[in-house]
């Protein structure tokens, strides 16, 4: 995947799950009911708690149709309409957010504003813009050359170029994918419940390394055993 689609993708994903992350901090100060206009007849509506979830949850819909063009696109069976899919799943993404937010604006507008700030929870806040942060940061993996301070360096990735590389890019889409999916349940947990799901997160990557980089590793010898690495690997 070249860089430009790596970055442009990772942020549709981000966008992708906006309106389940908006419905969980909207549910930190407001219980229910959720009030829905219809433009086109002027009739309001109320959805409870479940409802507004449920209608949450069709954001999975683009975010899946995007995770499988980037996994096509990672193994070079699409090229020319993988970028025409991603637009599409933004123009998606971007009209359901603008839904969601609707439905906010209009649950929020008949309520008390100092009810938002005083009830809204900040840790879970914190947690999901940290968590968004991470996705945001794992595209610079790909573009790191081999050194000693940044990236995904052990003694396997430092062996080769070639593994540092192929681990990299990998922990690229590894991270993104494994915090987005984080930052939504830090968004729906409360308190110092999200900060176990963001730890959680880090340590799920954290086990997800050691185990690539033995993967790629032990790949590169099998496809290279004249190449001398310095070390084996069992």
């Amino acid at each position: 995947m070249k860089r430009k689609e790596r970055w442009f993708s990772s942020i549709v994903l981000i966008v992708c799950v906006l309106p389940l992350i908006v419905v969980a901090f909207v549910q930190s100060f407001v219980e229910s009911p959720f009030i829905f206009m219809d433009i086109a007849t002027k009739e309001y509506y109320e959805l409870d708690v479940y409802q507004i979830n449920f209608v949450g949850l069709f954001c999975v819909v683009p975010f899946i149709i995007l995770v499988i063009a980037r996994t096509l696109r990672g193994r070079g069976l699409i090229a020319d309409n993988f970028m025409v899919i991603v637009i599409a799943t933004l123009v998606l993404s971007c009209v359901y957010v603008l839904v969601m937010m609707w439905i906010v604006y209009l649950t929020v507008s008949k309520m008390d504003v100092t009810v938002v700030f005083t009830k809204m929870d900040y840790i879970s806040m914190v947690c999901t813009l940290l968590c968004i942060i991470f996705c945001v940061l794992s595209n610079f993996l790909p573009d790191l050359k081999p050194n000693p301070f940044f990236g995904v360096k052990n003694k396997r990735t430092m062996a080769n170029s070639e593994i540092w590389t192929k681990v990299n890019g990998a922990a690229a889409s590894a991270l993104t994918y494994i915090f987005i999916v984080d930052a939504v349940f830090t968004a729906y947990a409360s308190g110092i419940f999200a900060i176990f799901f963001l730890l959680g997160g880090i340590f799920l990557y954290y086990i997800w390394v050691p185990l690539f980089s033995r993967y790629a590793f032990n790949r590169f010898v099998k496809e290279n055993p004249d190449v001398n690495l310095g070390f084996s690997d069992n």
